[in-house]
Order: structure tokens, then sequence, then C-alpha cells
């Protein structure tokens, strides 16, 4: 599988975002994004996780030395990583603010049941007169 990764900054945000393997032989990529991510004057680095499948262990030293990096008071955020990438990140001794990936979007609500055939409906605008 193949591994792709990007650097985005806005404001005072830096987002990497990963897909892919991240294998040993790929680690230098993700070196170069994140020294470029801990340059920028931030208050907050996000990883995007999750489309990344594998994580080496050169990808958690990668994360971890660029964590020692960041001036204090900077946040590091994982967001959307798999269990395995985040077991993974938290053995490295990564410490950072994990935030799951975004919940599935709520199904549409259901339309309200058919009345049945011999009831009868008033519209709210009608009122009734007693003779």
């Amino acid at each position: 599988m193949t591994f792709d990764a990007y650097l985005a900054v806005s404001g005072r945000t830096a987002v990497i975002h990963l897909s892919g393997e991240l294998t040993d032989a790929r680690v230098t990529a993700l070196r170069a994004l994140l020294g470029q991510a801990v340059q920028q004057p931030v208050d907050r680095l996000v990883l995007r996780l999750g489309e990344l499948t594998a994580l080496a262990a050169g990808g958690v030293r990668c994360v971890a030395l660029a964590q020692q990096e960041l001036p204090q008071g900077t946040d590091l955020v994982l967001e959307g990583a798999r269990d395995a990438v985040l077991s993974a990140l938290r053995l490295g001794g990564v410490h950072a603010v994990a935030v799951p990936a975004a919940p599935p979007s709520p199904a549409p609500p259901a339309a309200p049941p058919a009345p049945a055939p011999h009831s009868l409906h008033r519209h709210p605008s009608i009122r009734s007169l007693s003779l």
C-alpha cells in the first residue's frame, strides 16, 4: 500500500494529513513535514490519522521528537486515529489530545406514519363551530 502525507497551515494551526501505510522506509517524508510544522508559529499541531492504516516504530519516534520540539503550550492533537495507531503512539511516549474520528452523520428523520384511511384531519387554521 502507498503512503501519502501533506501539511496545511491555517492561522495558528498546522495540520498534517497522513494516509496509507507509514513504513520505516517512508519515515523521512513524515520527518520533513513535522520539521516544517514545528518551525511555524502555531498553537496547535493536528495529525489527521483516520486514513493511516499502519505506523512503523520510526514514525512513532518522529512524532515523539516533534512533540519535544514544539514550543511550550502548543497542543498536539491526534485526530481520528485507529486503536492500533493510537496505542503505538502512546507506547512511544506521545502524550496528546486524542480526538475520535467524526461520527457518521445521523440518518434523516423517519417520515411520519401515513394516516389511517378513514381518519379525519383538520387543518390547524380551521376552527370547530358548535351550533
